[in-house]
C-alpha cells in the first residue's frame, strides 16, 4: 500500500475520520427512509411518487445546493458552516416529526434544511480529503471511507426500524434527528484555515483543486477534459438506479406479503454485500489496477439480477438480487469518483465533483419520483424495476465510451 498510517499527521487522521462519519450517517440515507416507505402510504393516503419526492428532496436539496455550499466554504470560517450543517441535519429530521401526514410544503421545507446541510458537509469533506492526498492515495483512501455508506446501509435502517416499533415513525424521526447531530463533529475534525504554500504564494487548498482558479470557469473542465461529459452522463444514470434501487427495494418486497421485520434484512444483507464490493474496490485502488470496463460490467450484472425478481417472487429471490446488486452498486458507486479523480486534474476536481454531485438532482428525480409514478400507474413494482433495468443497460453502454483509447486520463491542464 502506498501510504502508512504512522506517515500520516494527525491533521490528515482527522479528515479521514470525517469523511467517514459523513458516509456513515449520510450517504445512507435512501435505505432508512425505505424502511417506512409503506407505512407512511399506509398512514397518509398519498400516493407513491408524493412520497418518493417528500423522502428524496433531502438528497435534491443537497445536489442543488453545492454550487452555494462551495462557494460558502471558500471563507476562512468554513469549519464553522460545517458545525452549523450538522445541526441543521439533524434539525431537519426533528422538525419533520412534527409535520409528518400534516402538511406536505412543510414535510418539503423540513427536509430542504436536513439537504442543505448535507450538502456543506458532503463538499467539505471529499474535497478536503483530496487537498491532503495525492491522486493515488486519495484513490485508496476514499474507496476505504466510503465502506462506511455500507455499514450504515446494514444498520441504520434496523435501528430506525426498530425505534419505529416502539416509538412510531414520528418518535422514530425524532429521535434519528437527534441521533444525526453527532455530525456536528465532522467540523471540528476538518481544518479551522487553510496552509500557506510559500513556494508559489498559494494555498495548498487552491493548489490541491479546493477552490476555483480565478482562469477556470464552471464550463472550463468541460473542454480541457474531453471525458468529464461521459463520466456525467454515467454517473447520472447510475444514481438514478442507485436512489430508486435503494428506496424501493424493500416496499417492494413487502408489496409480495414478506413481513417488514423480514424484508428489512435486506438492509443488512446490502450492507455487507456492498461492504464486500467497496473492499475490493479499495484494494484494486491501492493496486493502481482500476478500469473503465468494470464499471460497464457492474451495470450489466445489476441489470441482469434485477431479471430474477420478475421469475422469482420470494424474499429468496430478493435476498439474491439485494446481495448481486449490492455488491456491484458498492464497487460502481466508489469507482465513479475514483474515475473523475484520474480524468481530471486537481485544479478542476472540485468542480468535476460538484458537477457531479448538482447533476445528481436528475437521478433523485428519476429514482425516487418517477418510479413512485410507475408504481402509481401500473399498481405494482415489476414495472418500475423494470424501468431501473433499462437504466442500467443505457449506463453500461455510456460507459464503454470511457474505455476508448482517445479519451486519455488527464492529470495536469498545464
Amino acid at each position: 500500500m502506498a501510504f502508512s498510517v504512522r506517515q500520516m499527521s494527525f491533521a490528515q487522521l482527522c479528515v479521514i475520520a470525517a469523511c467517514c462519519l459523513e458516509k456513515f450517517f449520510l450517504d445512507s440515507v435512501s435505505k432508512v427512509f425505505s424502511v417506512f416507505v409503506e407505512p407512511l402510504v399506509d398512514r397518509s393516503h398519498l400516493s407513491y411518487w408524493t412520497i418518493g419526492m417528500i423522502l428524496t428532496w433531502q438528497l435534491q436539496t443537497r445536489n442543488i445546493a453545492i454550487p452555494l455550499a462551495s462557494l460558502l466554504l471558500q471563507y476562512k470560517s468554513g469549519r464553522l458552516y460545517v458545525m452549523m450543517a450538522g445541526f441543521m441535519v439533524g434539525l431537519g429530521y426533528i422538525g419533520m416529526s412534527f409535520c409528518l401526514t400534516s402538511s406536505v410544503w412543510l414535510m418539503l421545507l423540513m427536509t430542504s434544511i436536513s439537504g442543505f446541510g448535507h450538502a456543506i458537509i458532503n463538499i467539505a469533506t471529499i474535497t478536503s480529503l483530496r487537498a491532503c492526498f495525492e491522486e493515488s492515495t486519495f484513490a485508496t483512501l476514499y474507496s476505504l471511507c466510503n465502506t462506511m455508506t455500507t455499514v450504515g446501509l446494514g444498520t441504520l435502517p434496523i435501528i430506525f426500524d426498530s425505534l419505529q416499533r416502539h416509538y412510531g415513525i414520528q418518535g422514530a424521526l425524532f429521535i434519528f434527528g437527534a441521533i444525526l447531530w453527532h455530525t456536528v463533529v465532522i467540523g471540528l475534525l476538518l481544518k479551522p484555515k487553510v496552509p500557506l504554500n510559500k513556494a508559489t504564494n498559494e494555498t495548498y487548498f487552491r493548489k490541491s483543486g479546493s477552490s476555483l482558479c480565478s482562469r477556470d470557469g464552471i464550463f472550463d473542465i468541460f473542454i480541457a477534459h474531453k471525458a468529464f461529459p461521459i463520466l456525467l452522463m454515467v454517473t447520472t444514470l447510475f444514481e438514478a438506479n442507485f436512489h430508486g434501487w435503494a428506496l424501493y427495494l424493500v416496499p417492494y418486497c413487502q408489496s409480495t406479503g414478506v413481513p417488514s421485520s423480514t424484508a428489512v434484512l435486506l438492509t443488512i444483507i446490502v450492507g455487507v454485500s456492498g461492504f464486500m464490493g467497496k473492499l475490493l474496490m479499495c484494494l484494486l485502488a491501492s493496486l493502481d489496477v482500476l478500469h473503465p470496463i468494470m464499471i460497464v460490467v457492474s451495470c450489466f450484472v445489476i441489470a441482469l439480477s434485477y431479471t430474477i425478481l420478475f421469475v422469482w417472487n420470494s424474499f429468496l429471490g430478493f435476498a439474491v438480487v439485494s446481495a448481486v446488486s449490492g455488491f456491484c452498486c458498492g464497487l460502481t458507486s466508489t469507482h465513479i469518483v475514483c474515475e473523475c479523480n484520474r480524468i481530471v486534474c486537481k485544479q478542476h476536481f472540485k468542480s468535476g465533483i460538484s458537477w457531479t454531485i448538482f447533476c445528481r438532482t436528475i437521478s433523485v428525480a428519476t429514482g425516487g419520483i418517477v418510479l413512485g409514478y410507475i408504481r402509481d400507474v401500473s399498481g405494482e413494482f415489476t414495472y418500475a424495476f423494470g424501468f431501473l433495468l433499462i437504466l442500467c443497460v443505457m449506463c453500461g453502454f455510456m460507459a464503454t465510451f470511457l474505455c476508448l483509447p482517445k479519451l486519455k486520463r488527464t492529470t495536469d491542464c498545464g
